[in-house]
This record gives structure tokens, C-alpha cells and sequence, in this order.
């Protein structure tokens, strides 16, 4: 099994990454509470702490773009809080500015 390349991609596909000074903030949005267990336990495989919280109730109204809509769902979101950046968070290096890249040079690696 390879936990590193399964999150990285699933990371790069469904997550976002914001780094502002030292602190770095990971999320993942998914309806699939289920998939964002398996994304936890590996992650805790990895000794990387996160938590998972419901972000929208099923029938929670929502105005996008001047028109109402309701989720048909549960939405949840994984998240990950760190101070420092970690080489085991699999970030998006495109949402990474590159002088982030160089101030924080272990992350160049992803």
C-alpha cells in the first residue's frame, strides 16, 4: 500500500492548501464521510493529527449567484493545522507561491 502517494493525489485533486508565515492549513472537502476516514487513519499512519468536521447539512440552503439551491448531501471536511510546514503534508505546489517555495525549502520535494 502506498499512504504517501494515495493522500498526495487525493490532496492535489480534492484539497487546498493555504500557507501564511508559519502556519499552515490543509483541507479536503468530500461528501464521502467514509473516504475521509481512510484519508485520517492514513494520515495518522503518518503521525500527521487532523480532524474531521460536517460543514453543511443535507437541506442547508445555499445563494450561488443570486439563486437559492439546497445540498442534497452532507458535506464534511477533513483538516489539517500546522505551525511550520511539514514535508509529510502532501500540499498542492500550485497553489504555493514560489517564494513560499524557497522560504519554506522543504516542501520543494512535492
Amino acid at each position: 500500500m502506498y499512504p504517501r502517494e494515495f493522500l498526495r493525489g487525493f490532496f492535489d485533486s480534492e484539497g487546498s492548501t493555504i500557507v501564511s508565515g508559519s502556519y499552515v492549513r490543509v483541507k479536503v472537502y468530500n461528501y464521502n464521510l467514509d473516504i475521509l476516514k481512510l484519508c485520517q487513519e492514513l494520515l495518522t499512519g503518518l503521525n500527521i493529527h487532523s480532524k474531521i468536521y460536517q460543514t453543511k447539512r443535507k437541506g442547508q440552503l445555499v445563494m450561488i449567484r443570486g439563486k437559492q439551491y439546497q445540498y442534497n448531501s452532507d458535506l464534511f471536511t477533513l483538516t489539517i493545522y500546522r505551525r511550520g510546514v511539514s514535508t509529510h503534508i502532501p500540499m498542492r505546489l500550485d497553489s504555493v507561491s514560489q517564494e513560499n517555495r524557497t522560504k519554506y525549502s522543504c516542501i520543494s520535494d512535492y
